[in-house]
């Protein structure tokens, strides 16, 4: 007997498929970007509010049949025309090559972007004490790229601006009162609400581990 849930996934590409049959001028656009823990959002807009749209993850180069199929959804476009799809992807998927496809009501062609995942970013809530951020990147003291000439590269990059973690919290080291120990307590961190909003390129952990991108990373063809 199929399982429930396999019948369910074909009724929904059968529809995915008749869809895209429907001949119509309805413009669509979509980014994809990948979060910490392999985390998948598809933004975008379509020229049909409260539209159908269907969107379709599998295997590159695969039959589109459900042991190759990632993912896939349908949802109601918001009354401004956005939509927003999100599911996870496991470890196994890593350096894999994807389609991505978006249709639905209106949607003559398929709109495909074929992507390959990258090494999962990080998030700054995940960075371990004892790191620094320096303009765009973050360092960990123990880093082997933690040199003066890379941290000098940084700031040109991100702006003159430079943080020390401790103790979970973020504090400024450009502080005049950063020179004395009695600084680094809580009431003198940088509020987590600001440094969740930091736009990161780059985490240089201590010797042994990769260089890691934050979140998000954008995926492009």
């Amino acid at each position: 007997m199929i399982k429930r849930a396999t019948l369910l996934l074909l009724l929904i590409l059968t529809c995915f498929i008749t869809l895209l049959s429907v001949s119509s001028t309805t413009a669509v656009s979509y980014s994809v970007n990948l979060y910490e823990g392999g985390r998948i959002e598809a933004t975008g807009n379509t020229s049909q509010p409260g539209g159908e749209v269907t969107f379709l993850v599998s295997k590159a180069g695969e039959p589109v049949i459900p042991p190759n199929i990632i993912h896939i959804y349908q949802a109601t476009s918001a009354a401004n025309g956005t939509f927003l799809f999100r599911f996870n992807l496991s470890e196994q998927l890593k350096e894999t090559t994807l389609d991505f496809k978006v249709g639905g009501v209106g949607i003559d062609t398929v709109i495909k972007k074929t992507l390959t995942i990258p090494d999962f970013p990080i998030n700054i809530a995940s960075i371990e004490d004892n790191s620094v951020r320096a303009g765009v990147d973050v360092y960990q003291l123990f880093s082997p790229h933690y040199t003066a000439d890379n941290v000098l590269d940084s700031i040109i990059a991100g702006g003159n601006t430079i943080y020390y973690r401790i103790g979970g919290n973020w504090y400024d080291l450009l502080d005049s009162r950063a020179t004395s120990a009695a600084f680094f307590v809580p009431e003198n961190a940088i509020d987590p609400g600001i440094v969740v909003m930091w736009q990161l390129d780059t985490w240089y952990p201590r010797t042994g581990f990769d260089t890691i991108k934050f979140d998000p990373v954008s995926l492009e063809e």
